[in-house]
């Protein structure tokens, strides 16, 4: 008997662990029921989640005008501040030698706002390229922007001179020392 007990318990856990690992996968697969399809098939269309961009007015700017032409800063103000931009000031660059209008940000203002300012920018000024670092003790604005002579072009927009009449010289006669003599009656 002791062989046949054996044998039994045996088949029962043979069978225990096998029922056990079939209820596990049946527990861990997803049960497909039939269910009524839809007859609409149009999808909601789903946004892709863009990252957020900077607004405009999302810095300040101070405009120096190194340009030499009177009054250039203050008509790049109206150009950004039309653009919805944040102009806190305007002044005179340290030099008016600049060609190319410069661009200076300090390290946290967003790359993207800076193209966007760039684009802006080239649309009646030549702009540089690079953005240059700006240094906290130098302004406290977040950008500053040196605007320059050149145009989108590249044509200087600094007024020619026109040339100064020269003044006229009127030659008046000198009188001459040539003595006549009248006579005397």
């Amino acid at each position: 008997m002791n062989m046949k007990a054996l044998i039994i318990v045996g088949v029962v856990v043979i069978i225990s662990l096998g029922g056990f690992f079939w209820y596990r996968s049946a527990q861990s697969e997803p049960t497909t029921t039939p269910t009524e399809e839809s007859t609409d098939t149009t999808k909601e269309p789903t946004s892709t989640p863009t990252p957020k961009e900077a607004k405009k007015n999302a810095y300040s700017i101070e405009i120096l005008n190194g340009s030499g032409i009177e009054g250039e800063a203050g008509r790049a103000q109206e150009l950004l501040e039309g653009a919805d931009y944040d102009v806190q000031s305007t002044d005179n660059a340290d030099n008016y030698d600049y060609g190319e209008t410069v661009i200076r940000a300090g390290r946290t203002v967003d790359e993207k706002w800076l193209e966007g300012l760039r684009e802006e920018l080239g649309t009646k000024y030549s702009v540089q390229s690079e953005t240059e670092t700006l240094n906290a003790s130098d302004s406290d604005a977040d950008v500053v922007v040196i605007i320059g002579n050149l145009d989108d072009n590249g044509d200087s927009m600094t007024p020619e001179e026109e040339p100064t009449p020269e003044e006229e010289t009127t030659i008046t006669p000198e009188p001459t020392e040539d003595i006549t003599e009248t006579p005397t009656p």
